[in-house]
């Protein structure tokens, strides 16, 4: 099993958490699950499409929750056993936003 962080921004706010607060209940119940289901599985989700790698130094994969909102959380592995969410939001086009993206991997970096 492995430990789920969401990140934190320097003033300590948890951004991840507040985006999924603010989901409706049947998003947030969605959201909640998928996180839980990457935390018992890890990247053996990779197998089905549920987790996609998107890129890589530093290595941030993309989790996907599928529903009335199709929601992405952008996540890096700190560790063997640790995986760090690193940023959330809803998918409105076929790609992965580039501004998103760069978001991640500044995230990123800030923990590796």
């Amino acid at each position: 099993m492995k430990q789920i962080y969401f990140y934190k921004t320097t003033s300590g706010r948890e951004v991840i958490a507040e985006f999924i607060d603010r989901l409706d209940e049947i998003t947030k119940s969605r959201v909640r699950n998928g996180i839980r289901i990457l935390e018992k599985h890890g990247l053996e989700l990779l197998k089905n499409r549920s987790v996609k790698k998107i890129t890589t130094r530093p290595d941030i994969f993309e989790l996907r929750i599928v529903g009335k909102k199709q929601i992405r959380i952008l996540f890096t592995i700190y560790d063997a056993n640790t995986y760090l969410l690193i940023h959330i939001f809803v998918k409105k086009t076929q790609k992965t936003p580039i501004e998103d993206i760069k978001l991640a991997q500044k995230r990123a970096k800030e923990y590796i």
